[in-house]
C-alpha cells in the first residue's frame, strides 16, 4: 500500500510540476469556490420556486463556466 501511495504522489507531482506559483493555485481555487457558491445561491432560489434546474445543476454549470474562462490563462 505504501509503494502505491508513493507512486500516486509522484504522479501528481509530475502532473502539476508546471504550477510553481502558490498564488496562482490560490486564485484559481478561490474563483472556483466563489463560482460554486454563487451558482448554489442561484440554484437554491430556483429550486425553492419549483423550477427544474436546482442547486447541483447551477453549481456545476457555474464551475464549468469558470473553468472555461480560467483554462486559457
Amino acid at each position: 500500500m505504501n509503494a502505491w501511495w508513493e507512486e500516486v504522489v509522484e504522479t501528481l507531482q509530475a502532473e502539476f510540476s508546471d504550477i510553481t506559483d502558490a498564488g496562482q493555485i490560490t486564485r484559481v481555487t478561490i474563483r472556483l469556490v466563489i463560482a460554486a457558491l454563487l451558482g448554489g445561491i442561484l440554484g437554491f432560489e430556483r429550486e425553492h420556486k419549483g423550477k427544474a434546474a436546482g442547486v447541483r445543476t447551477h453549481m456545476l454549470v457555474c464551475m464549468g463556466a469558470a473553468l472555461f474562462v480560467l483554462v486559457p490563462r
